[in-house]
């Protein structure tokens, strides 16, 4: 199944932590599996990032570029699967309308992060049970009947849950598996300083929580139909402004991280 199936993955712009890590991720999956990465931008201009609509602008690029690859791996650049619960979730891909393929997260510090990135081997990490959002497996039929991911989620926080809520309510069920994924230490992003921003999302997701599938149909389409032939203009980033949004003055620790990307 991996020859039918390509990663989708947002851009969370330039801060070398970021980009390191979406190096590592990308060139993993292509070396272990031979499945390749889209990575998805969002539209410049806005206060905050959205990865929904990061997400779907993934979405769109890959039926451009691998239009015969079908099952859709939406995860963040920061995160490496398993390899049983992964590579059970791609063979159910086309029998349930989706799966989340982990339950357990182990969250990396910024060492054992560093680590990580030279030997593969996860260490200096706590273990949570988050591992449920942030990566879901599905195939792009479905995605496109659930309208793809919410894109007026906005800032930090809900959209993924919202999106697990969507899919359940819409199309009857999905599957949660109980497997384990490595998380890669990053800064925070500075959104989830906005209390009021990051209570909207939560009020949102409440929306998808509390809705009817047929309400819930309609919570999904408030932001437009999901149209995977046209690819938004005004996508590029200004590099020099994201690294400033993401990482601010703090000098980067020269240790294990590069300085700078080109």
């Amino acid at each position: 199944m991996t020859h039918e199936a390509v990663v989708l993955t947002p851009s969370f712009g330039n801060c070398p932590y970021r980009r390191a890590n979406e190096e590592f991720v990308t060139e993993w999956y292509a070396q272990t599996y031979g499945i390749p990465s889209v990575i998805g931008r969002d539209e410049i201009g806005r206060q905050y990032f959205s990865r929904a609509r990061a997400i779907n602008n993934a979405a769109r690029l890959a039926l451009q570029q691998h239009p015969q690859r079908d099952i859709l791996i939406i995860a963040d650049n920061d995160l490496i699967p398993d390899a049983s619960p992964f590579q059970r979730a791609l063979k159910l891909a086309r029998r349930a309308p989706a799966i989340t393929p982990h339950a357990l997260t182990l969250l990396m510090s910024e060492e054992g992060t560093c680590k990580f990135l030279e030997t593969g081997e996860p260490s200096d990490y706590k273990v949570t049970r988050t591992g449920s959002t942030s990566y879901v497996i599905m195939t792009r039929e479905n995605f496109m009947r659930v309208n793809g991911m919410d894109e007026l989620f906005e800032g930090w926080g809900a959209e993924d849950g919202a999106f697990l809520l969507s899919i359940e309510r819409q199309l009857g069920y999905l599957i949660k598996m109980y497997g384990r994924r490595v998380h890669l230490w990053h800064p925070l992003d500075p959104s989830r300083a906005d209390h009021e921003n990051r209570q909207r999302n939560r009020d949102r997701r409440s929306a998808y929580r509390v809705s009817s599938a047929g309400a819930v149909r309609l919570l999904a389409r408030e932001y437009g139909p999901l149209n995977l032939l046209g690819v938004p203009l005004d996508t590029e980033t200004n590099e020099e402004e994201e690294r400033q949004t993401w990482c601010g003055n703090t000098p980067l620790q020269s240790r294990d991280w590069p300085a700078e990307h080109p």
